[in-house]
Parts: structure tokens; C-alpha cells; sequence
């Protein structure tokens, strides 16, 4: 398959783009002019530039888009402009896009400026802005590409690795994790690599939908 990845230089794109080259043909879309994956084809442009997605427009050339977008305006402008010619869009998305949907997060009966039990500083307010953007994007892909057909969204918990440049977590005993300056482990921490796994099988097997798993690490 042809794949076009947004992102594929950052902590977790190169996982995936690493653990998709052996069975794609994998296209890097960054702003990022570093050395990572030198045979790999690159287009250097920014989401938001109109001569960028210009050029993603004239090549034409993908079967699979994976969009690594942070936000619901991200995801939007560039579904806007792959929709006609790329039929299977994979979105990198959260696992707290499912708060809102199950309950787990209050965002209409909590006062914006408490924090949210466990999430280190991050109040109500916050997360809840956070979520409801995944949650755009999310929708966003669905009424444009089908509820069931020719997408597929992951919702992955934290993603940990030893190459994180967060600043979140303390990697001096990976692979075992926990948040810096505390022996708190992060809830529902998945290693990156296993992860970057995981995205490439479902691709392989070209399946659609979205996926709410995560994979328990520790608990």
C-alpha cells in the first residue's frame, strides 16, 4: 500500500513509519528537514500553507493517509484536502476521547478550575477543551469518510518511550515508567513500539472502525 503519514519524524510517527516500511511504500508529509529515514520520500510543507497542500493535491499518488494531527483543526483542513483522492484515513487520537462518550470525565458538572484526579495539574476545564477537540476531530473523519467504511481511529493511552521528549515521565528504569518527581505510574502507559505495532496490523489487515482497546502495561 502507499501510505502518506503526517508526522512520521516525531516520537510516535517514526514508531509507525518504522514498523510500516517493510510491507508499504511510506511518504513522510513535515515541516521537520532532520536526518530520520534518509531513503525515505519526504514533502517538507506545513498543513496550513496552501502551496503544501497544493503539491499533496498534484502527487495523487496514496492509498492510506496516517494522521498524526493534534488538533480538530488539524485534522480538518487536511481531510479537507486528501477526502477526494485518499479512500482510507487513519487518525492517531487519544484514549480520553472516549471520556465524554462513557461518562469517565464530568465535563458538564465539575468546576473548570479543579484538577482532574490523577492527571498531574491538568483541571477540569483543560482536559475537557482536550477532549472535546479529539472528539471533533474524530467526528469530523466519521461523517466525512463513513461511520464504518474506509477509516480507522486509535485511541491509544499514554505512549511511552525512552526517545519521549515530553518531559513527563522518568525513563531511568524502562521499561518501567512513572511520572517524574513522583513514583506515580502513568494509568493505561503502553511502550510506543508495541503500539507502532498495532497500528501497522490493523493496516495490513485493512480493517476500519475505531479502536477503543488499550493495552494494559500496568495497571
Amino acid at each position: 500500500m502507499r501510505i502518506l503519514i503526517t508526522g512520521g519524524t516525531g516520537f510516535v510517527g517514526r514508531s509507525i513509519v518504522q514498523e510500516l516500511l517493510p510491507f508499504h511504500e511510506v511518504t513522510l508529509f513535515t515541516s521537520r528537514k532532520n536526518k530520520l529515514f534518509p531513503n525515505v520520500p519526504r514533502i517538507i510543507g506545513d498543513r496550513f500553507n496552501p502551496e503544501s497542500l497544493d503539491l499533496l493535491r498534484k502527487v495523487d499518488e496514496w492509498d492510506c493517509i496516517i494522521d498524526l494531527g493534534w488538533s480538530s483543526e488539524d485534522v480538518i483542513n487536511m481531510v479537507d484536502t486528501v477526502y477526494h483522492y485518499i479512500k482510507y484515513y487513519v487518525f492517531i487520537s487519544s484514549s480520553i476521547a472516549d471520556g465524554i462518550e462513557s461518562g469517565k470525565l464530568d465535563c458538564f458538572n465539575s468546576n473548570p478550575e479543579d484538577e482532574v484526579p490523577g492527571w498531574h495539574g491538568e483541571t477540569f476545564g483543560d482536559a475537557c477543551k482536550y477532549i472535546q477537540d479529539k472528539k471533533d476531530a474524530e467526528n469530523y473523519i466519521i461523517s466525512t469518510y463513513g461511520e464504518w467504511n474506509n477509516h480507522m481511529i486509535f485511541r491509544p493511552g499514554y505512549l511511552c518511550g525512552i526517545e519521549d521528549d515530553t518531559d513527563r515521565f522518568d525513563y531511568s528504569e524502562w521499561p518501567n515508567v512513572h511520572w517524574k518527581n513522583t513514583n506515580d505510574i502513568p494509568y493505561k502507559w503502553e511502550a510506543v513500539d508495541n503500539f507502532a505495532g498495532r497500528v501497522t496490523k490493523e493496516i495490513n489487515n485493512k480493517n476500519f472502525g475505531t479502536i477503543n482497546d488499550i493495552v494494559n502495561v500496568q495497571d
